[in-house]
């Protein structure tokens, strides 16, 4: 299986702010398609980031989960059940035909999707849980 770290094209600041162990157990937050089959994604993690960032504050006490907003070109079927009662929980990630099929699933919930290509990294947030 692969790391959602792996999906994300090269990026200076993503690659010094987040670390792999960071997206092994995520939620899948806010889910933006447009008519042209542009998908945004926000990721969010409660693990701690490799570096500090002063405007976050300090890890703990300003903010304990982080926020990445991706973005990538949805290529075919689109699912999702139960998006009021999801959690953290790994992602199932495969490579198909250029790009990847994401899952996320628990008993009572569901997302899966597919990309072709990498996620495009667009920002950052944080806050406390």
């Amino acid at each position: 299986m692969i790391n959602l770290y792996d999906t994300v094209r090269e990026n200076i600041f993503f690659n010094k702010f987040i670390s792999r162990d960071m997206l092994e157990e995520v939620m899948i937050g806010n889910i933006e398609i447009n008519v042209s089959n542009a998908i945004v994604i926000d990721i969010h993690t409660k693990k701690q980031p490799q570096i500090e960032v002063p405007k976050y504050g300090s890890w703990g006490e300003d903010y304990n989960v982080v926020v990445i907003k991706l973005w990538g070109m949805l290529q075919g079927d689109f699912s999702l059940r139960n998006r009021e009662i999801m959690t953290f929980q790994k992602l199932k990630i495969n490579r198909i035909n250029g790009g990847y099929s994401i899952t996320q699933t628990n008993n009572d919930w569901e997302v899966s999707f597919q990309i072709v290509g990498d996620f495009l990294f667009r920002e950052i947030s944080a806050y406390i849980m």
